[in-house]
């Protein structure tokens, strides 16, 4: 039934803003089903007559249980926006999660801070509105501005404005934002910082549209159990990305206690990435079998030495076990903010009369597109 809400609608809606999502107590973990991942991937492939639909995500509201929205298989796909709540001070609000999924950040209320007013159900005025369910909707209204003034847009256009508009000014010190090897800087509360309207609807009509995105895949080839830490290394040597936008780690491991293992990522470049935090409350000893998701990588090269990496904290003693990781890296080959690339090179248009030009590995027309057959590693999603 969800996957059909999702997708009934592909043919006249642009944005949809959601606000729900599971339970954000600080104990649960929820991936998304193989049919809801699905379904999204449907919306931004046909949605809006090809150009894809705009999800907008809140990002939960489990900041008081140290709740990291990574947890949450919605607001961590790479195929919906993470929205989280920015308070009138500029720093994160009371309720709002630490995680590296979240793409940016909006205001919403925050104790003793006021709330957001909002029309209400009944035809009446709401003024005690707050959560990452206030944020989310001024997220989407944001794009939709943006929309406005370029309707042509793509979803990966949107999500490329936010990251060249967005902004970390102003920021509390504790949004805990810091520099990546690409030059850019991200938060852990809000991504690439607090949505500018005015920013993206300026740089919408002149925006070109980005390249075709092409992911890489590398499996973990190591397995231990440990009481303090595990780390593995994998090397993507054969990989034809060269800006990243999101990376996502697929697990499979054992706790004892599921909330005091933190899971890290290092990137070649030497970013250090902590893709699932600490959390008190999380007393799982089951298999946990989750995709991790990070936008904190972004415009970084791919190709190199990465180390997965979970680490006992609070007290040591507890005993893990590491049985599989699955890291897939997305981008482009080309600069995104350049446009698309050009005929015949990789991941640009080809037919029989504009074949594919390599001047590295092979290069075969597949469905119109230039890719890689060489090897595993490049694939079109």
């Amino acid at each position: 039934m969800e996957a059909l809400a999702i997708t009934h609608k592909l043919d006249y809606v642009d944005i949809y803003s959601n606000s729900w999502g599971p339970v954000d107590d600080g104990e649960n973990i929820s991936p998304l089903s193989d049919v809801l991942e699905e379904a999204l991937k449907t919306g931004v492939t046909d949605g809006r007559s090809g150009k894809g639909a705009i999800y907008v995500w809140a990002s939960g509201n489990g900041g008081e249980d140290e709740d990291d929205c990574n947890a949450d298989g919605y607001a961590s796909s790479i195929y919906t926006i993470g929205i989280n709540a920015v308070s009138q001070t500029g720093a994160p609000t009371y309720y709002a999660e630490w995680c590296t999924s979240a793409k940016a950040g909006t205001y919403s209320g925050d104790d003793p801070n006021p709330d957001i007013y909002t029309t209400g159900p009944n035809d009446d005025c709401v003024s005690d509105f707050s959560g990452t369910s206030a944020a989310c909707p001024l997220a989407a209204g944001i794009f939709a501005l943006t929309l406005e003034a370029n309707p042509d847009l793509t979803w990966r256009d949107m999500h490329h404005l936010i990251v060249e508009t967005a902004n970390n000014t102003g920021l509390h010190s504790n949004a805990s934002v810091y520099t990546n090897a690409a030059g850019k800087e991200v938060s852990y509360y809000f991504g690439f910082g607090l949505l500018d309207a005015e920013a993206m609807v300026d740089a919408a009509p002149s925006w070109l549209t980005v390249p075709d995105v092409l992911s890489c895949y590398e499996f973990s080839t190591n397995t231990g159990s440990d009481t303090e830490a595990i780390t593995d290394t994998l090397s993507m040597t054969a990989c034809q990305v060269a800006y990243i936008e999101h990376v996502t780690v697929k697990i499979r491991y054992t706790p004892e206690w599921r909330g005091k293992v933190q899971l890290g990522l290092y990137s070649p470049g030497g970013t250090e990435v902590t893709l699932f935090s600490a959390r008190y409350w999380d007393y799982a000893e089951e298999e946990t079998n989750h995709q991790f998701m990070t936008v904190h990588l972004w415009e970084e090269d791919p190709v190199g030495d990465w180390t997965l990496a979970l680490n006992a904290t609070y007290n040591a003693g507890w005993n893990m076990k590491l049985y599989s990781g699955q890291l897939t890296v997305y981008g482009t080959v080309t600069d995104p903010t350049a446009g698309a690339p050009s005929d015949g090179r990789i991941n640009g248009y080809c037919d029989d009369s504009t074949p594919c030009r390599s001047f590295s590995g092979d290069l075969e027309c597949v469905d119109g597109r230039c890719g890689e057959t060489s090897g595993i590693y490049v694939r079109f999603i």
